[in-house]
């Protein structure tokens, strides 16, 4: 990416940006369900009133209301059952309320122009970050560290906000096993219109498969453009000690990967990934084999007598299953090539990675 299309795609974000508007979360009470309607893409059946205006949502923006709340799925379905849809109504605003009152709140309401319909929902913690102020920040981001954009992605529209790939201008490339040289000090920074996330972005250069670790510090998000967020944020970069660290973690957790074979558990952990970014039952039965593999179990005999498959060794180490998921996510053609599942499923799958391996004892059904 050049710096031109940099700034080109800084004007195309702008103005493809839908129009939003800032609310107190108290002021959003829900009325009710229109199950009538025809389908359409942005056709909303849920009613809300806003600040005493009653609009349409989409079923997304309904369940992001209710993960702020901690209103589950199973609760709703426990209510609707003794109560009926009022008593799910009555609860849902009650618990918007208690938590307004407890935390209060601020989210900017996205809405298509044409389907006048709330589509999305995003929190602000504390000021609006438009589209114009990120691309600004991201540019002194980038002179400050020596960095240098070099691709984008976003969601189904500019409201779901954009992905920024920065390369570094003096590549630091370090191996954690024979043939595996890393280009390691890459950044992806994360816009939507409540925060600005820093990311580390990893290359393998064997096979150009991505990799995204959240960097785990509370200056890597900012919420507010102030003169401390940015120096901290800035500075990121430009801590070498950090970056050790950082890529030393994940050496280690790579190395572990390689050695250990990965459980029924695990596997049925990234089957459970792929079908939350919906990637394809073929594809994902190539990556994560979870019910193939499970039936061979259960078919030679086992699953009986308290069969635990975390303790169940699938037939493939950690690292390959790893691989097979940032492969597809760096370079499937199922996906365009700037959509925000490939940076989204890598960061997935660096937090598998280095979560603690299951297996400690174990059953093998592919031993023979």
């Amino acid at each position: 990416m050049t710096q031109q299309e940099f700034l080109a795609l800084g004007r195309r974000i702008t103005d493809n940006q839908l129009p939003y508007k800032v609310v107190n979360r108290a002021t959003i009470k829900y009325i009710g369900r229109v199950d009538d309607l025809s389908e359409t893409e942005y056709l909303g059946r849920n009613v809300f009133s806003v600040q005493g205006t009653n609009v349409l949502a989409t079923d997304f923006v309904a369940e992001a209301l209710d993960k702020y709340t901690g209103f589950s799925k199973d609760q709703q379905a426990f209510i609707a059952k003794a109560t009926g849809e009022e008593g799910v109504r009555d609860f849902r605003n009650y618990l918007a309320a208690a938590s307004s009152i407890a935390n209060p709140t601020k989210v900017a309401l996205v809405a298509h122009p044409e389907s006048k319909t709330i589509v999305n929902v995003i929190p602000v913690e504390e000021e609006l970050i438009t589209s114009e102020n990120f691309f600004d920040f991201a540019e002194i981001f980038m002179d400050h560290n020596n960095l240098t954009p070099t691709a984008y992605e976003i969601g189904g529209n500019a409201s779901a906000g954009i992905i920024l790939h920065m390369g570094s201008n003096t590549p630091d490339i370090r191996a954690f096993a024979p043939g595996e040289e890393t280009l390691i000090n890459s950044y992806v920074l994360k816009w939507n219109l409540g925060q600005i996330q820093l990311n580390r972005y990893y290359e393998r250069l064997i096979c150009a498969n991505g990799m995204i670790e959240k960097i785990s510090i509370p200056r890597a998000k900012i919420t507010v453009l102030d003169d401390k967020s940015i120096r901290g944020i800035l500075s990121i970069p430009q801590d070498t000690r950090m970056l050790s660290r950082s890529y030393g973690k994940f050496a280690d957790m790579a190395r572990t990967a390689m050695n250990t074979r990965a459980s029924l558990s695990e596997l049925h952990c990234v089957s459970k990934t792929l079908d939350r970014f919906a990637v394809g039952e073929e594809s994902s039965n190539n990556i994560a084999p979870y019910e193939e593999e499970l039936n061979f179990y259960l078919n030679s005999g086992y699953g009986l007598h308290g069969f635990k498959p975390r303790e169940a060794l699938a037939s493939m180490k950690v690292w390959e299953l790893f691989n097979r998921v940032t492969k597809y996510a760096s370079h499937t053609t199922d996906w365009t090539e700037n959509d925000n599942r490939r940076t989204m499923l890598q960061g997935e799958a660096v937090e598998f990675l280095c979560r603690p391996r299951d297996i400690k004892t174990y059953v093998d059904a592919f031993a023979s």
